[in-house]
């Protein structure tokens, strides 16, 4: 029977990206449904579908290259029809949706890597401000209750500014949460728009002021 070695090979390759796909679109989902939003988590699931959609056409078009059906007569018969108008609009549209996929994926790449970048730019700002205004822990405790005093009177005309934007006031950012323990305090900062990364800025016990990125932008 005759062999292509090449088309073999490419359907080996075919294999491992569906592999890959599989691996690599479960990792996403998994990360997806533990910080993600619906529409991130719904990208992810179809990015993956359409990787695995693909490699499974490319993989079994190159298997029945390289190993095509015999016929009666013990001679390789054509693996594919004919293609008709309908096969071609098909290829098309599937040609179509894979590249709308990639670019999806590429595109939400690219956004990611710049939200976690102007994440970072913040965090390193509130981190620097923080020191410069020698942040304690009694400072955030008085915030906290001048803000339940403040929140509770923000229906009259003249509330006052909120506490929170005079604990911490950094350009693209707000903070919207704070918390107090025995261990120390934090403090929780929104970049504007309040999509993750968020930042999470520390103070302990000992006065020693740290900063972290966060995916749970609701709660410390």
């Amino acid at each position: 029977m005759t062999r292509r070695i090449g088309w073999l090979a490419f359907a080996v390759f075919a294999l491992l990206g569906f592999v890959g796909s599989a691996i690599g679109g479960a990792w996403t989902i998994g990360i997806e449904l533990a910080d993600g939003s619906p529409f991130t988590i719904l990208m992810a699931a179809g990015t993956t579908i359409a990787w695995l959609f693909f490699w499974r056409w490319v993989g079994l078009g190159a298997w029945l290259r390289a190993h095509p059906p015999l016929g009666e007569d013990g001679l390789p018969v054509r693996a594919l029809e004919p293609v008709g108008p309908w096969g071609i609009v098909g290829r098309v549209m599937l040609s179509l949706m894979v590249i709308g996929f990639v670019t999806l994926t590429v595109w939400g790449a690219v956004d990611n890597q710049r939200v976690n970048e102007r994440a970072e730019q913040i965090r390193v700002k509130a981190e620097r401000i923080a020191r410069s205004n020698e942040l304690t822990v009694a400072d955030v405790q008085t915030a906290e209750k001048a803000y339940g005093i403040w929140s509770w009177s923000a229906g009259s005309k003249a509330p006052g500014p909120n506490p929170y934007d005079e604990l911490l006031t950094v350009s693209d950012a707000q903070v919207v949460d704070v918390s107090v323990t025995s261990d120390g305090a934090a403090v929780l900062i929104h970049p504007d728009g309040g999509t993750p990364p968020c930042v999470v800025v520390t103070v302990d016990e000992d006065e020693l002021i740290r900063s972290r990125l966060t995916e749970d932008c609701k709660t410390i």
